[in-house]
């Protein structure tokens, strides 16, 4: 039997005991790009007394730094605008990062972060950048997480961060915001989120998530909630209502509702918009205000019965909802002011004239499927939406540039899968925008 060459077997131990090094040591690695020249700085915290090293991806000498166990400020002076890859290794296993912050500037930003070989990082900060993905799943011990004015982060999931207690994100285009359930704090502000549920999360104290676009938020076993802040999103009454009973108002509570400002409407004269959800809460009516051109409305211009307003003349309306059954308390109180925008007739479709809105929407009302007869007008897109102004369906052409020619057998689209109720059908033309009321029995 031939035995193996001992000096082969020395080599694969050796080799085999260096990658097994290299992936199990603490990495953090990044990419970022210089628009001109700059000094980077990144603060870290590694464990006491280890070293680790810093490899700047510019072909300098690669340093060796030593960590205090406390925050350490490291800098690199890059004399080329260009893109580089950096690479922070602990030279052993005992080794770790527990702390990484950095920040962009007009010259230069990330464009991708890996801590995923970093499980014992617990607090992490970057802002001024333009990742489009962060993946956090492999950092179970992050408590707290800092990301602001990311130009491309659409989405962010915090699902397996279990230890995750403060969670601040500004600024950023996110859309899509998925939670783990040991929150305390979050600070959402300015992103693009439409719904946020954080009903998991029953050690909530803080929620701040002004200027989204929120048509949707659940607070529901969130008891401890006493610092509340949510203006300036598209929030119904009735939601709002829902979280007031939530939050129990103490001395040291701040709430602010603040203005909602619902998704716009456009409808024909002698259409009817259904408020029937946000006419009563508590045993207190809803007070209603009608504005017309930011002026009080005629009487005669529209009809109020039962939460259904009706309009009768063509204009630019705005319909102002509030209750004082939706209620706060401590020391800042800011009540809710629902506001939602209605143009009637031809007011604020574009171009469109009486002549050319020979869109036929049929049958109405519908059980599922209906059909959009464009005799004279190209589509571009359809959209529908529920009474609140989200959007529950859509449909667009094969090839967005060409759009849906003028046909009188016209588009097809389902909406079988919607409750019933009344929708809003926006119609977007060759010449501008229609809206169609739709009744889905």
């Amino acid at each position: 039997m031939k035995t193996q060459n001992p000096k082969f077997l020395f080599l694969l131990i050796c080799f085999l005991a260096f990658s097994f090094n290299a992936v199990a040591n603490d990495t953090i690695r990044f990419n970022i790009t210089f628009a001109n020249d700059d000094v980077l700085e990144i603060t870290i915290k590694a464990s006491n007394e280890k070293q680790f090293t810093v490899d700047w991806g510019d072909g300098s000498e690669i340093e060796t730094e030593t960590g205090t166990g406390q925050y350490q400020e490291i800098r690199h002076y890059y004399i080329n605008k260009n893109d580089y890859i950096v690479n922070i290794i602990g030279t052993t296993s005992d080794c770790f990062f527990t702390s990484f912050s950095i920040r962009g500037s007009p010259y230069y930003w990330l464009t991708h972060l890996d801590v995923n070989k970093s499980p014992s990082l617990n607090y992490l900060a970057c802002d001024k950048n333009k990742l489009s993905t962060l993946d956090l799943s492999h950092n179970t011990a992050l408590a707290f997480l800092y990301i602001a004015e990311d130009k491309n982060l659409g989405s962010l999931n915090l699902t397996y961060n279990t230890a995750l207690t403060g969670l601040q994100c500004f600024d950023n285009p996110l859309h899509t915001l998925d939670l783990g359930n040991s929150l305390i704090e979050v600070e959402c502000n300015n992103n693009l989120l439409s719904s946020l549920n954080m009903s998991n999360n029953t050690a909530l104290e803080l929620l701040k998530c002004q200027n989204n676009k929120l048509t949707n938020l659940s607070v529901n076993n969130n008891i401890q909630l006493k610092n509340f802040k949510c203006q300036n999103n598209k929030l119904p009454l009735s939601n709002l209502y829902e979280i007031s009973k939530t939050i129990k108002p103490i001395f040291e509570s701040e709430i602010e509702f603040g203005e909602q400002r619902l998704n716009s409407q456009t409808i024909e004269v002698g259409e009817e918009i259904d408020f029937s959800a946000e006419k009563e809460f508590g045993g207190f009516a809803t007070v209603f205000t009608v504005e017309k051109n930011g002026l009080p409305a005629p009487e005669n211009d529209y009809t109020i019965s039962g939460g259904f307003i009706t309009f009768h003349t063509e204009g630019k309306y705005q319909v102002s909802m509030a209750n004082s059954a939706i209620t706060g308390g401590g020391w800042n109180f800011v009540p809710a002011n629902v506001i939602a925008e209605i143009n009637v007739g031809n007011v604020g479709i574009g171009t469109i004239t009486k002549d050319e809105l020979r869109i036929k929407v049929y049958p109405n009302p519908t059980t599922g499927e209906l059909r959009i007869a464009n005799y004279e007008l190209r589509i571009d897109n359809i959209e529908i939406f529920d009474i609140y102004g989200r959007k529950v369906g859509a449909k667009f052409p094969s090839n967005v540039l060409e759009g849906w020619q003028p046909q009188a057998d016209g588009v097809v689209l389902n909406i079988s899968h919607l409750n019933s109720g009344i929708y809003f059908m926006k119609i977007t033309t060759e010449q501008g925008v229609i809206t169609k009321k739709i009744i889905k029995n």
